[in-house]
């Protein structure tokens, strides 16, 4: 039995040192985009014709640029923070563990020491210290993905303020146009009806003048008459009276 003991072991240690590369990672499947609804407004050409619907729907709008490079493999993290290399890695232990899941815990840990005790190579310390240097680099990269994302927000915020000062200003200068164009239409409007009020005056005015002056000048013609009347044989017959002035 003690022999069959130390085959499965010396098997086990030797499936542990062929392992060259470590496990992929189990990678995280894109997430689908989220479906943006956009509003087009559609505006009316000159001239009142309709406008032409469009002959496909309007193209998503671009997303915006981002520093941030997504999917990093592991290594280039690890590399960029300079873990050292190692002849058996932390994502090597961590396959042999998942092989031997079926076992109990300090079944598992006896399994690892016999591999450490089997291999001059390496050392549990040594899996150990790449595991934690990983954490640190892993770590680091979080926290550096957090801090552009702070950089970011203060960004945005600044040009929010931005855009909300300009708006203010705008509005302030806009309103003071529309007063100043408002108090402008009122004063051509009160222009406009003197401007008319004195030409119904005028036409009024000329209108008495005329009729009085017409009324004079008929009331001569008809005392003039007389004369010629005088001298005809026929009945003289007074002219009609003049109308009433209106």
């Amino acid at each position: 039995m003690s022999s069959n003991k130390g085959g499965f072991w010396r098997k086990v240690a030797g499936a542990f040192v062929e392992i060259d590369e470590p496990a992929a990672p189990p990678s995280t499947a894109d997430l689908p985009p989220n479906d943006a609804e956009e509003t087009a407004a559609l505006l009316a050409q000159l001239g009142g014709a309709p406008p032409t619907p469009p002959q496909a729907p309007p193209a998503a709008p671009p997303l915006p640029v981002t520093d941030i490079i997504e999917n990093r493999p592991f290594s280039d993290i690890y590399a960029q923070a300079g873990v050292p290399t190692v002849h058996q890695t932390a994502e090597q232990l961590l396959t042999i563990l998942d092989g031997l899941a079926a076992m109990p815990k300090e079944a598992c840990r006896l399994a690892v020491k016999k591999m450490d005790e089997a291999d001059d190579r390496w050392t549990i310390a040594d899996v150990q210290l790449d595991a934690e240097n990983k954490r640190r680099a892993l770590q680091s990269a979080v926290d550096g993905l957090k801090a552009r994302v702070a950089t970011e927000e203060h960004s945005a915020i600044a040009e929010r303020e931005n855009a909300d000062k300009l708006l203010t200003e705008a509005e302030s200068a806009i309103q003071a146009q529309i007063a100043q164009l408002t108090q402008e239409l009122t004063e051509f409007r009160a222009a406009a009806a003197e401007k008319k009020a004195a030409a119904d005056a005028q036409l009024a005015n000329v209108r008495e003048v005329a009729h009085r002056e017409s009324a004079r000048i008929e009331s001569e013609l008809f005392r003039l008459s007389r004369i010629t009347a005088f001298f005809e044989t026929t009945p003289f017959n007074a002219p009609p009276p003049l109308p009433p002035r209106s």
